[in-house]
């Protein structure tokens, strides 16, 4: 962030839930953890967050690291992509846990976890089939075309076309892949039909890359 650059978010406040049976409000947990210790005026979210990037932690460096395959390569090294119960295993668990691993130590490091997929022979292989890979859907031994999400395609789009579209509440001149949150789906049509998920649900397959006739009329 540069020193004179706005910086834009959405405050949502904080969520609470009830016990429907004691009615009592529900204390907030990580999966399987005791519920922290909270002041009043405690973020609950900081919690989360401690608890997501503990080390020892199952969950978080696996689902990380293969949504971000996923994001790459068309499909998750699991799929679907949030889908990682044991009895749905991953179709390479040797190169999952060498990801997990690597990410774990360097401690998070987005960049250097896409470093080490962009960086890879497998990313690199030809998305032209040949007589040995023509039907291999699951195996990544090539390059599986994708369309560009809708967010992209908008943005080509206006730096081609030299006209920025514009979106309410923001600055003129903010780009599609800088949209703070998913309610501005409801004021761009083109990012609605080209499949930018509106986030009724946590699963990452809520976004469309599908083809449709409607993306043919726009």
């Amino acid at each position: 962030r540069f020193p004179d650059e706005d910086m834009i978010f959405h405050k949502r406040g904080q969520a609470k839930a009830t016990n429907k049976k004691n009615n009592q409000p529900v204390q907030p947990a990580g999966l399987g953890a005791e519920p922290p210790e909270l002041l009043v005026d405690d973020d609950p979210r900081h919690a989360l967050v401690d608890w997501m990037s503990q080390k020892n932690n199952p969950f978080f460096a696996h689902t990380l690291v293969n949504r971000y395959w996923k994001h790459f390569f068309g499909r998750g090294l699991v799929d679907p992509e949030d889908d990682m119960r044991e009895t749905n295993p991953s179709v390479n668990p040797e190169l999952l846990e060498e990801l997990a691993s690597r990410f774990v130590a360097g401690n998070f490091d987005m960049k250097q976890l896409i470093r080490d997929i962009c960086k890879s022979k497998t990313y690199q292989f030809s998305s032209v089939p040949n007589d040995y890979n023509a039907k291999d859907k699951h195996n990544f031994s090539r390059h599986y075309p994708q369309r560009l999400q809708a967010e992209v395609l908008l943005d080509s789009i206006d730096d081609l076309t030299l006209v920025r579209t514009g979106f309410s509440g923001l600055p003129p001149g903010t780009r599609a892949t800088m949209l703070p949150d998913n309610s501005y789906n409801n004021g761009s049509y083109f990012l609605s039909v080209f499949g930018r998920p509106d986030n009724a649900s946590a699963c990452e397959c809520e976004r469309s890359g599908d083809a449709s006739l409607a993306q043919s009329l726009h």
